[in-house]
């Protein structure tokens, strides 16, 4: 079933459970201010609400809690799809902000692959933006430079972005430099 199917009193029957569930999140939140759980929760409900006004907020909070609070940053990438009234520039746009939060470089990259992998589903021409191939090359780096038993595998990462923004030369690379673990099966965008 989709939103368009959903009767207007069942509308109005979801948005009042949504100001309970904010109601007690909030309270929650008022006993444990340290809670990235409460946080991550606000997010989604703050999203669910038909202000979505206090996203960022929640976001904020989760991360300052914990900087690998992976699942803030998982439900603050899907409050800005485009679907939910965010537009692709402002994925882009998020997905830079991640490069630039204060995390160790392969946390930071992987978040931003994930934006990456998340705006592929909903923009054909995703690696046509200006400075995302770049931005693409430096986050397979970082997490190369991790030196992770499967770091060699993130050049797959590489090679279908450089395939799918043209850049031929970069994606025979990036295959070349697998090492022989070239699967399009194992990459995340």
């Amino acid at each position: 079933s989709y939103a368009s199917d959903v009767k207007e009193e069942n509308w109005k029957l979801f948005q009042e459970n949504i100001d309970i569930a904010q109601k007690l999140a909030l309270e929650a939140y008022q006993l444990q201010k340290e809670s990235k759980e409460v946080c991550n929760l606000l997010i989604s409900i703050a999203m669910a609400n038909s202000k979505g006004d206090k996203i960022r907020l929640w976001f904020e909070r989760a991360i300052a809690i914990d900087i690998y609070n992976k699942n803030a940053f998982s439900s603050y990438m899907w409050a800005n799809f485009p679907r939910w009234g965010g537009s692709p520039e402002g994925m882009v746009s998020l997905g830079r902000e991640f490069l630039l939060i204060n995390q160790p470089p392969n946390h930071a990259a992987w978040n931003y692959l994930s934006m990456v992998a998340y705006l592929k589903g909903e923009i054909k021409d995703v690696y046509q933006y200006p400075g995302l191939m770049q931005d693409i090359e430096w986050a397979v780096e970082q997490l190369i430079a991790s030196k992770s038993v499967h770091s060699y595998l993130f050049n797959n990462e590489l090679a279908l972005a450089a395939f799918y923004h043209g850049s031929y030369d970069k994606c025979n690379k990036a295959i070349l430099d697998a090492k022989g673990l070239f699967s399009t099966s194992w990459v995340n965008i």
